[in-house]
């Protein structure tokens, strides 16, 4: 998604109405970043407009970094963020929940078990001595571990 512009605001009409504008236009909706509550480059005020929001997101991400820099160590103070996220997540079907910062074969199946279903993974792909496709299969391996 290319970046339109920032809005900081707490009001949940003008954040409603920031959300149809970009959909009219054809941007995807989502992306609710609860570390720094980004929505879409909508900087809100609480977390707990998320609830009142979550009907109009297709996906919402928890950041387990300092925003910002790659190749960052998983903020293990973040994993309790995930579980109440995902409780609301329930209520949208539609909606999921990706968690990006510091995802590896060790932290993937963390976030897993605590409710996301999108686990964003950079570094321990790319910046690896594996190859990608190795290094994929062995984060999937993980992953599947919790599901099991």
């Amino acid at each position: 998604m290319t970046p339109i512009g920032t809005l900081r605001n707490t009001s949940i009409d003008t954040l409603r109405d920031v959300l149809t504008r970009l959909e009219t236009e054809g941007a995807a909706i989502g992306h609710f970043n609860v570390a720094d509550l980004v929505l879409v480059k909508a900087v809100i005020a609480a977390a707990s407009l998320l609830e009142e929001i979550l009907p109009d997101l297709d996906q919402v991400l928890v950041i387990t970094v300092n925003p910002g820099l790659g190749h960052q160590h998983f903020l293990k103070s973040t994993l309790p963020k995930i579980r109440p996220v995902s409780q609301m997540i329930k209520m949208n079907p539609v909606c999921e929940l990706g968690v990006d910062g510091g995802i590896d074969d060790a932290t993937a199946p963390l976030v897993v078990a605590a409710g996301a279903n999108v686990p964003v993974a950079g570094s321990s792909i790319f910046a690896t001595s594996q190859e990608v496709e190795a290094a994929m299969e062995s984060l999937r391996a993980a992953i599947t571990q919790v599901a099991h």
